[in-house]
């Protein structure tokens, strides 16, 4: 999941009294190598041939994805609540960064003062391309110069060679392909930006904090399971044009029946629309 586990408790309840057994998880940024691999080992160990996953808000996406690079078992099933928004606003970046903060401070025990609380609701998470950086595409693993068919990640390092960021192209997305990147920089050299250059990328940003790109979630980690996808249309962090905007262009034929509700806010359908929501499942 990617809310509180107040949220997750409703949900939880209704497929433990069917007979599921449950495991729940809330996505932390920092611990998600950990749950990845505490929850590939249960499944491993219970031999597990029927499994249904429920995520909530982008944050039960990206664990979903991150969970399908380990663990390819079949999957009975999807329900996506509250998601996915691939949108990278730097609204949506705050919201979603502020919720695996909290998550990861509550997994921890560690209390939010109220100064720290309104800290994280200012945090800027998009930052302008300076002079002196060097924009340069990288593989996965930091090696600069990917080439084939291995990822190309835009980075921005400083003058020192430390890393800034990932860098956002105008369109607001990841700069993960090659030609993106030299059209934008204008070669895939690396060197040091004068202050021209970098006022000539101001519509360019600097990503300090990044979350997994979910484009391919339906088609291929997830590709050829059904999927039920739930939604408010009065949700305002995840809305509702954004997932069906997302389901058009990134799911397969037939893989997903929409329900959208009225009246609920993010991650509250289940509570809102109690009958509704249990007919659905």
């Amino acid at each position: 999941g990617g809310s509180t586990a107040e949220q997750l408790e409703g949900p939880r309840r209704w497929w433990e009294e069917r007979g599921w057994a449950t495991v729940v998880t809330i996505r932390c940024a920092r611990e998600v190598d950990a749950q990845v691999s505490q929850l590939e080992a249960l499944l491993t160990e219970a031999a597990a041939r029927h499994v249904v996953v429920h995520a909530f808000s982008n944050n039960g996406a990206y664990l979903l994805k991150e969970f399908r690079r380990c663990w390819r078992g079949p999957l009975s099933g999807v329900v996506l609540d509250s998601t996915p928004d691939n949108s990278f606003t730097p609204a949506l970046l705050r919201q979603v960064a502020n919720g695996a903060i909290r998550a990861l401070c509550a997994l921890h025990v560690v209390r939010i003062s109220e100064e720290v609380d309104q800290a994280l609701s200012k945090i800027a998470l998009l930052e302008a391309v300076r002079a002196g950086d060097v924009p340069s595409l990288e593989g996965p693993s930091g090696a600069e110069g990917a080439t084939g068919a291995q990822p190309s990640l835009g980075v921005v390092r400083d003058a020192e060679g430390e890393l800034r960021g990932r860098l956002f192209l105008p369109e607001l997305h990841l700069c993960e392909r090659r030609e993106d990147f030299e059209r934008h920089i204008g070669t895939s050299e690396r060197r040091a930006l004068s202050a021209e250059e970098a006022e000539s990328m101001s519509e360019c940003k600097v990503a300090t904090v990044w979350f997994p790109d979910l484009s391919s979630l339906l088609r291929e980690e997830v590709a050829g399971v059904p999927v039920l996808a739930m939604y408010s249309s009065t949700d305002t962090l995840i809305k509702a044009r954004a997932v069906e905007d997302f389901m058009a262009n990134f799911a397969q034929p037939e893989q997903v029946r929409p329900v959208r509700f009225t009246g609920s806010p993010h991650v509250r359908h289940f509570e809102k629309h109690g009958d509704r929501y249990r007919s659905e499942l």
